[in-house]
């Protein structure tokens, strides 16, 4: 028998000015933004922000993730979780996800990224090339590697495909409750 539980996952739906309406209005210009995202919240906090690894590991996605990599079907995954803080504020959790093959290649710089951020690299690639967005209402049990105390039942997220020299990398990066409140304080 099996003990494992499995992990539940968000709905996620294809980024329409229909699914992005169902957000909330502070976040509907960072979902749908498809410029960088790191960028984007440097900007923010006059480039006070700074990346904390939760997990860099060799593991099997999630299925939702595993169905949109048809061609490394039964490979192994290098997967990365992180959560990028704004002046001093974890605003948004990311996980990126890319065949373990890739990293001895011409991308192996993958490997290396420490405590940088992956949007700058990916940013900076001439060849980089952005699939269809994805767009879903995302709950803390969606997000296990997350501290509980981070999370809440109604965060939002995004993820797309993303191609390097032909190499694909998912992204998903879901705002935070921290985030969220930021934006309607300050902004």
């Amino acid at each position: 028998m099996n003990t494992k539980t499995a992990i539940s996952e968000p709905n996620w739906h294809l980024l329409t000015a229909f699914s992005a309406a169902a957000s909330p209005e502070p976040l509907r210009g960072w979902l749908t933004d498809k410029k960088s995202l790191t960028a984007r919240l440097k900007k923010l906090c006059d480039d006070n922000l700074s990346i904390e690894i939760v997990s860099q590991q060799i593991q099997i996605p999630r299925p939702s993730e595993i169905q949109l990599f048809p061609e490394q079907r039964g490979k192994r995954f290098f997967v990365r979780d992180v959560i990028l803080i704004g002046s001093g504020n974890p605003w948004v959790y990311a996980r990126s996800i890319f065949p373990e093959e890739t990293m001895s290649g011409e991308l192996s710089t993958l490997s290396q990224l420490g405590a940088n951020p992956l949007g700058a690299w990916l940013f900076s690639q001439p060849s980089l090339h952005r699939g269809v967005m994805q767009i879903a209402m995302v709950r803390a049990e969606h997000v296990p590697a997350l501290d509980p105390i981070l999370a809440s039942d109604s965060m939002w997220g995004r993820r797309s495909m993303f191609f390097v020299l032909d190499e694909p990398i998912l992204v998903t990066e879901i705002f935070l409750p921290r985030f969220k409140s930021y934006l309607e304080k300050f902004i």
